[in-house]
């Protein structure tokens, strides 16, 4: 299975880039990578959109204008959207964006529930970005076997009462029971078209009505 509506949700940060260059100070606002904002943002506050925001705000993020959130929840493509946030900052000389919310993917007989939250450089750091999470989950991603989404790798895992378990396969039985009753994440990172992303999901499958 892989994420429907996680490349959408790339698309929609492009989208968005397009204004926000002329509207974010070009000073230094951070010493952090890109991968300390994902920890910061997305892990630190669980990933939900009031605490992230919040978060995001007191850190001194820059709010987005509401027509280019509007512009990117329009470019989801195939998710619709419920809930969408993005904040913005400069981060060692590189724009980096902040999105969170929750959509509905609708895909043949089922439907997928979907949270997210995540963040994108306008650079070239992708394998950066692979390697340093890599170091810190201390498990290699799944095997990627989806030519559409060979710019990403991804990781399967549930959080348990010792930490994090990872999965080595979607096909493990016990993350197919975890992607049914809400427990299991995906964690996509990589490059696409000079964007790098660290995105965090939380898919829920449901069957149609």
């Amino acid at each position: 299975m892989r994420p429907r509506g996680a490349r959408a949700m790339a698309g929609a940060l492009a989208a968005m880039a397009v204004g926000l260059t002329a509207l974010v100070s070009p000073a230094l606002a951070a010493e952090s990578p890109t991968t300390a904002a994902y920890s910061a943002m997305c892990v630190a506050t669980g990933g939900e959109l009031k605490p992230v925001l919040a978060a995001a705000d007191a850190a001194g993020w820059a709010p987005i204008p509401e027509d280019l959130v509007a512009q990117g929840m329009g470019a989801m493509g195939e998710m619709k959207v419920h809930e969408l946030g993005a904040r913005v900052m400069i981060i060692d000389r590189r724009l980096v964006a902040l999105i969170v919310g929750s959509g509905v993917v609708d895909q043949d007989d089922t439907v997928v529930e979907m949270t997210f939250c995540g963040v994108v450089s306008y650079v070239k750091e992708g394998k950066a970005l692979v390697a340093d999470m890599t170091r810190l989950v201390g498990s290699p991603p799944i095997p990627n076997t989806d030519a559409d989404m060979k710019a990403y790798a991804m990781w399967l895992y549930v959080d348990g009462a010792k930490g994090a378990e990872y999965f080595g396969s979607m096909e493990n039985l016990k993350a197919m029971r975890a992607m049914l009753n809400g427990d299991l994440r995906m964690l996509m990172v990589g490059e696409d078209e000079g964007m790098s992303m660290i995105l965090r999901m939380r898919p829920i499958i449901a069957e149609k009505n």
